[in-house]
């Protein structure tokens, strides 16, 4: 019996960012190996087991073993096992030259101090865009656009600063030789 076999004979690896090739290639070799023929369901406590051997989620094993089933199901012969975060998602980004020099242009002169939401409205106003709160946040991160607080704090005036120090000053108690 080798440690291919036994799990259990097999050390945990220590937690990487990235897995390489043949790791993925065995943890899904192991993930096929502990599953029920056409159903896909994993014998009980098996992947509670991978997990800990492999030092992954659940979830990040049944991705990558979901990904390469959908390539051989697909007719791909050598199944690429590129992790999820590598592939790019969503649609491609529509931030150019000129939304950037508009982006910095309304920060400079009307949006520095509102909120993300309050900047994605205004600026969508001004400028005849639709972009979402989520997509201006992305957006101002790419670019290091720094928004100001949502809320401004008020500034004390004199008399405040004046009745807040005879508050201070009644509520002390002398000690010792009258300091």
């Amino acid at each position: 019996m080798d440690a291919a076999d036994n799990p259990q004979a097999i050390e945990p690896h220590e937690k990487k960012k990235q897995l390489t090739e043949s790791e993925r290639f065995t943890i899904v070799i192991q993930y096929l190996r502990y599953t029920f023929g056409g159903t896909r369901k994993m014998v009980h406590g098996m992947m509670a087991q991978l997990s800990h051997l492999y030092n992954r989620s659940p979830q990040h094993i049944r991705r990558l073993a979901q990904s390469v089933l959908e390539q051989l199901d697909a007719g791909i012969l050598y199944p690429v096992l590129e992790t999820l975060r590598d592939i790019p998602r969503g649609p491609e980004s529509q931030l150019d030259e000129h939304l950037a020099a508009c982006l910095y242009e309304f920060n400079s002169v009307e949006g520095y101090m509102l909120s993300i939401r309050d900047f994605a409205t205004k600026f969508n106003e001004n400028y005849m865009t639709n972009f979402c709160s989520t997509t201006m946040q992305k957006y101002s991160k790419l670019l290091n656009v720094r928004f100001g607080k949502s809320y401004v704090k008020p500034l004390l005036k004199l008399i405040h600063k004046i009745n807040r120090l005879q508050f201070i000053l009644n509520d002390m108690v002398p000690v010792g030789n009258g300091d």
